[in-house]
């Protein structure tokens, strides 16, 4: 009995020499503030070996900066900790690791639950994927909307590849309600400073933060605005000018060749479009072409500057408003 006891106790004892995992996790926040991350690394292993789940998530976190020491198979773990913990970017990322695996089954639960914790990114994935895109999920029209067409009020939490793949559903959807959110998406992406361009071979890539996306749909805004779609035309043309002013500042790497090669494709692509109007679009297609192509000939010329058609139209032509 008195083994039992001393063991007992030694159990409450050791219970209480543990610190308080909440109070670990915030003290973690003033390490992190001095910059001392491997006082902040102990501390949050500390708590998460009291499986406290926000430690997982700040461990998760710190990694994908590269601040934690760790192996791969302990990241996972922390990534699967971090969501459970309700964190929705992790479970966006979580839902995307499944995808690339193809499992089906636990990306769209991971993805379902990142849109039910109001990630937008999930949100527009999700809303896409009742629409119909992939064969993931029978197409529910009703639930796309709500998802789909939410998400595009925040463009700003989209990635440029999601924001190429939503306005072409609208297109594809065709409602006329759903027009007016699907120019705001094209108007956004190309007067954004923050998202440059940079084409090559016809090929649009665009880069947000530190990471460049490909887009693969730019030549179907081409063909869309061969076939009468006045504003993919304007966006494919004025692609070719934004990349171009990405060029156009004098420093180590400007090269006036590439600059003009650019302005010049948007150019010919315009008049492409003016010589060979689609069938009723007559009119309008040769006024807005020769507009823009005069503006570009007026204004464009000095390689070292940006062009500012851009500036000057996408407003009017994309959403219709007055500049």
């Amino acid at each position: 009995m008195k083994y039992l006891m001393t063991f007992i106790f030694g159990l409450m004892l050791v219970g209480c020499l543990k610190e308080d995992p909440d109070r670990l996790v915030q003290t973690t926040v003033q390490a992190l503030k001095a910059q001392n991350y491997e006082e902040a690394e102990r501390l949050l292993r500390e708590a998460a070996k009291q499986d406290y789940l926000p430690a997982y998530d700040q461990l998760y976190q710190l990694q994908a900066f590269r601040i934690t020491t760790t192996i791969p198979e302990e990241a996972a773990m922390w990534m699967m900790k971090s969501a459970e913990a309700g964190n929705d970017t992790t479970m966006y990322e979580l839902s995307q690791k499944y995808k690339a695996e193809q499992s089906n089954e636990l990306y769209i639960d991971w993805l379902s639950k990142s849109s039910n914790a109001g990630n937008i990114m999930a949100q527009n994935e999700l809303g896409r994927l009742y629409i119909g895109e992939g064969e993931y999920l029978e197409s529910d029209i009703q639930k796309a909307m709500v998802l789909f067409v939410g998400s595009l009020k925040y463009p700003e939490h989209l990635t440029p590849d999601q924001i190429f793949r939503s306005y072409l559903l609208v297109l594809a959807v065709g409602k006329p309600e759903m027009d007016s959110l699907g120019y705001s998406l094209l108007n956004h992406i190309l007067l954004d400073r923050e998202q440059r361009f940079r084409i090559e071979d016809d090929k649009l890539y665009v880069s947000k933060g530190r990471k460049e996306y490909e887009i693969i749909e730019f030549k179907q805004l081409k063909e869309f605005g061969q076939q009468g779609e006045i504003r993919a035309g304007f966006f494919y043309a004025m692609a070719y000018v934004k990349a171009s002013n990405e060029e156009s500042h004098e420093d180590l790497f400007h090269d006036p060749k590439r600059v003009l090669g650019l302005r010049r494709a948007s150019v010919k692509y315009m008049d492409e479009l003016r010589k060979s109007p689609p069938e009723g679009k007559e009119e309008g297609y040769i006024y807005m072409n020769d507009v823009l192509i005069n503006y570009m000939e007026d204004n464009c010329r000095n390689l070292t500057q940006e062009c500012e058609v851009i500036n000057k139209y996408a407003a009017v032509i994309l959403t219709g408003t007055s500049s």
